[in-house]
């Protein structure tokens, strides 16, 4: 799989050969003005551009099947998850760009198969799906607390600008919804 990026003025008009391969490029954000981007894949580095997806730079650790990656608006803050698919690790967050990556919640929540991460447009709340659990953040990803909604194989996750409303979809095709 190839990494392909639009050029600033091309509102998806033309898209550039990034030259960055992988077995599987699985999730992927990027700040509000587009000029820091962050991919994550199936047992890679997580790659960081800070200049519209000109030049990147592997950052975190390739030891994770990472499945998905949210990037705050203005970009300083970023949060990875590993996959649901039998690889169990810890949520990994980024509170300088994401320059370095540290994981979190170890003694709450712990290593799980996670799998759609979805922050406020601030990157203080946070929301993270799991195979049977969603987990919610009100500091930047740094401790975590199951939602009073469990029981299902949530799949893909959002959340409003402000954190206040979230939406997931569980795998037996029920949507849910939060305020």
């Amino acid at each position: 799989n190839t990494l392909y990026t639009l050029s600033v003025s091309g509102y998806a008009q033309t898209w550039t050969n990034t030259g960055l391969s992988a077995l599987n490029w699985f999730g992927c954000d990027m700040s509000e003005t587009g000029q820091y981007m962050a991919i994550c894949g199936s047992f890679q580095y997580i790659q960081i551009s800070n200049d519209y997806g000109q030049t990147w730079s592997s950052k975190g650790i390739n030891t994770v099947d990472w499945r998905d990656i949210a990037v705050s608006s203005s970009g300083k803050y970023m949060t990875a998850t590993p996959a649901n698919s039998g690889s169990i690790g810890y949520i990994y967050i980024s509170s300088d760009y994401g320059q370095t990556w540290n994981p979190t919640g170890t003694t709450t929540i712990g290593a799980r198969n996670y799998g759609s991460i979805a922050l406020s447009s601030s990157g203080q709340y946070q929301i993270v799906s799991s195979i049977v659990n969603l987990f919610r953040s009100d500091d930047y990803g740094i401790t975590w607390t199951q939602t009073s909604l469990g029981g299902g194989s949530f799949q893909q996750i959002a959340m409003s600008a402000s954190g206040q409303y979230c939406t997931t979809t569980e795998s037996i095709n029920t949507l849910y919804k939060s305020r």
